[in-house]
């Protein structure tokens, strides 16, 4: 399954890429269906933030296994 979200992650930056000429640089997953492997995708991809929790009114950052991640949430 994490191949498959990767595979369709890359090929939503590659086609906003192209279709806006600027990298995307945030993510909300789609109908907030955040999986386990998600957010290790994210920080791979290189994305500075997410919008997908909803937890709080101000920004955070993002823990992973007991470690930041350098990604933050904005509500």
């Amino acid at each position: 399954m994490p191949k498959k979200e990767e595979e369709l992650l890359n090929r939503a930056i590659d086609y906003l890429t192209k279709a806006t000429g600027k990298r995307p640089v945030g993510y909300r997953a789609p109908a907030w269906a955040f999986s386990p492997y998600t957010l290790g995708l994210l920080t791979k991809a290189g994305f500075l933030y997410d919008s997908s929790m909803m937890a709080m009114d101000q920004p955070y950052e993002l823990i992973s296994n007991g470690k930041d991640t350098g990604l933050l949430e904005f509500q």
